[in-house]
């Protein structure tokens, strides 16, 4: 895939200077997916093209032994929460991008109650893209926790059946997300510690490469699995064939939130490690093979200056040129696992003990 010719780097908004002083920062000794040393830098000089949190740029690394990518240098835990103090999902006013407005919110949200032919058409359109909500609706309701909910979008379109608990650590998602009537804990993904054998469904969407340790935030997740329960994750791929195409605009990178962009085989390689055959893990990248569409579209938006935002006739060109380049894709925008925890038999149960 040919990479594009850039010109200058598009300027920080004149009204967003001086916004943060420099975060702390660390430095990362080691790949916080295998520990490796060996890297070589992969992508320089990385701005928060998108919100502009603050002033710095930053550099991904791409470790040798499994393949993910991290920043060298990363915010500390103590001043991370900065990096979030413009960010969409923790500012109920601000949005993702044009389409994700209220309207188009009411309308999935009627889709998604009455099914059937209108539904399989517009997700087959790709008028939205394919999400969790998508496949969980399907589901039988039960327990479910949303870890990094923010304002609690997807807990507030689940029906009313499902028990509903969200995990946020920024105080105002989490009381935007409480005035939906939503149970949400406020704190760190480590809130789900508290729970053991508790939830049907995990939700970890685009939240693995926001943390410091996300070998500790599978482990937690697995662990607050019932028997026959799924967590489904999702995160940008370091593979992508967005990243090759726009290099340190691609909007799968989000310096600096996005600390680790973990390598699919070595989320399967961990889970394997630490659970062995106790887990079922399916590779379901390629239904959302269509999130292209918006990672084209917000990644070409950053490159010109628009900080990833677009308009409803950019995403209806995007969706017609996607019949023509959509199946020349061979490195889908996001890693997608459905990990399922096996039922234990109890003779095998009583020999744990």
């Amino acid at each position: 895939m040919v990479q594009h010719k850039f010109k200058a780097d598009p300027p920080m908004p004149p009204s967003l200077t001086g916004r943060n002083p420099s975060l702390a920062v660390e430095v990362v000794e080691g790949c916080p997916m295998c520990g490796s040393t060996r890297f070589f830098s992969r992508i320089l000089d990385v701005y928060d093209w998108t919100f502009w949190c603050t002033e710095d740029s930053w550099s991904f690394a791409l470790c040798e032994g499994c393949k993910s990518m991290y920043l060298i240098k990363r915010p500390m835990e103590s001043s991370v929460q900065l990096a979030y103090s413009n960010y969409y999902t923790h500012d109920n006013s601000k949005q993702a991008n044009k389409l994700t407005d209220k309207t188009i919110s009411t309308i999935k949200a009627k889709i998604h109650k009455y099914s059937g032919v209108f539904s399989r058409l517009f997700r087959r359109l790709g008028v939205y893209p394919h999400t969790f909500l998508d496949d969980i609706t399907r589901s039988v309701p039960g327990s479910i926790v949303d870890i990094g909910c923010g304002s609690g979008k997807l807990l507030s379109e689940l029906a009313p059946e499902w028990k509903k608990t969200g995990i946020e650590f920024d105080p105002n998602a989490v009381s935007a997300a409480r005035q939906k009537g939503l149970a949400i804990s406020h704190g760190t993904f480590e809130v789900i510690n508290e729970f053991k054998d508790e939830f049907d469904v995990i939700v970890c969407s685009h939240v693995l490469e926001h943390v410091h340790n996300p070998q500790l935030l599978l482990d937690l997740s697995v662990n607050a699995l019932k028997q026959n329960g799924e967590l489904w994750l999702q995160w940008p791929n370091p593979k992508a064939d967005g990243l090759a195409l726009f290099g340190k605009y691609w909007r799968g990178l989000e310096a600096p939130r996005h600390l680790c962009l973990m390598s699919k085989q070595s989320v399967i390689k961990h889970l394997k490690r630490r659970f062995g055959d106790l887990l079922e893990i399916r590779d379901v990248s390629s239904k959302y093979k269509k999130a292209a569409i918006y990672m084209r579209l917000a990644s070409r938006s950053i490159y010109n200056g628009n900080a990833g935002e677009f308009s409803a006739l950019s995403h209806l060109l995007e969706l017609m040129k996607f019949w023509r380049y959509g199946a020349k894709i061979e490195n889908y925008e996001f890693c997608t696992l459905v990990v399922k925890k096996k039922v234990i038999p109890p003779f095998i149960k009583g020999h744990q003990k």
